[in-house]
């Protein structure tokens, strides 16, 4: 899981992301590898694991970025994205609007990881419903998240621990199991591919509500987006919105 953008009302921008990419553990090692070609073909003299992959530091042209030029890293960040048609991978993400909510909500955070909690446990839900059905059994889910700092790391340990007891007024948790498990993502191919993807469905949906749009822009992160859509979670009536895309209110 990640974040893009602030829960806070004080913040310039009025778009908040979680985001989620769901794998089985047997993949891990295959993203880790797909990401690493991808960093070695842009940084052949470099030692992937060298490389921490942030968004915000890919467009806005910082540390081991500065040196590239626009084309570059755009199709740099095109191609990480890329590694979702590689790998067997379900995408949720969750993308609150603040604007109309103030007043109303005092905590941004809670809401965004109880529509993300749900929409993780319906994953499992589902894949494990195929595996059952199939003879096999059942497969539980641990949550990773990149620390952000230790009293912000605690808070979201305790909503989410809550959660996973007790489930929401909408769901009942079966198989996601433990805390929300702090990482560091420098080390992490999959919370620098989920930091991707959180950043560009906030950039899409932002320009996407905008009254003023460069097109140019808004036709690189449409491009963006339609790499990471295959991977967002359907609902039955196949359509993403309200199902692995939840945009709130």
């Amino acid at each position: 899981m990640d974040e893009s953008g602030k829960p806070n009302y004080n913040d310039t921008e009025n778009e908040y992301v979680l985001a989620a990419i769901t794998i089985h553990e047997s993949e891990y090692k295959h993203v880790e590898n797909e990401l690493s070609k991808v960093k070695q073909s842009f940084f052949p003299d470099k030692d992937p694991k060298d490389i921490e992959i942030h968004a915000t530091d890919i467009v806005s042209r910082k540390g081991i970025f500065s040196e590239m030029d626009v084309s570059k890293r755009l199709q740099l960040l095109k191609d990480i994205l890329s590694t979702l048609k590689m790998i067997d991978c379900t995408v949720n993400c969750v993308l609150i609007r603040k604007e109309p909510l103030k007043g109303r909500i005092a905590d941004v955070d809670n809401v965004a990881y109880k529509f993300l909690f749900e929409r993780l446990c319906l994953t499992h839900q589902k894949l494990n419903k195929i595996l059952v059905k199939g003879g096999s059994d059942p497969q539980f889910g641990i949550l990773f998240m990149d620390s952000i700092q230790p009293k912000f790391d605690e808070k979201i340990k305790i909503g989410v621990r809550n959660m996973i007891a007790e489930g929401t007024e909408h769901i009942v948790n079966d198989y996601i199991i433990e805390d929300v498990v702090f990482v560091d993502s420098r080390y992490r191919a999959m919370s620098q591919i989920v930091d991707c993807i959180a950043y560009v469905i906030r950039r899409y949906h932002r320009l996407s509500y905008s009254g003023s749009v460069n097109e140019s822009e808004m036709s690189f992160y449409k491009e963006c987006f339609d790499i990471i859509r295959p991977r967002i979670r359907k609902g039955p009536n196949g359509r993403m919105k309200g199902a692995g895309l939840k945009i709130y209110p």
